[in-house]
């Protein structure tokens, strides 16, 4: 009994060990799009589609995000919550 204990909190520290690290990641992620998405000169809706796109491709997270292009080319992104 003592070693599945032992074995159960070795599981949780490494689980919130990764927590932390997809945390991060995510955040750093985020940063990326904002940046795209405060630029202050009037885009195309099509310029701005393919520079998100690119981000998305390039770090493969687009199904962690759910996105939208305004009028004006203002980016409105959201998180998606959710285990993939």
């Amino acid at each position: 009994m003592m070693i599945l204990d032992i074995c159960f909190v070795k599981i949780r520290k490494q689980c919130d060990r990764n927590v932390q690290q997809e945390m991060a990641l995510f955040q750093r992620y985020a940063d990326k799009l904002i940046a795209k998405g405060n630029v202050k000169k009037k885009r195309k809706k099509l310029n701005v589609a393919a520079s998100i796109g690119r981000i998305f491709e390039k770090y493969k997270i687009g199904k962690f995000f759910s996105w939208d292009i305004g009028d004006n080319g203002e980016v409105n992104i959201v998180a998606e919550g959710g285990c993939y």
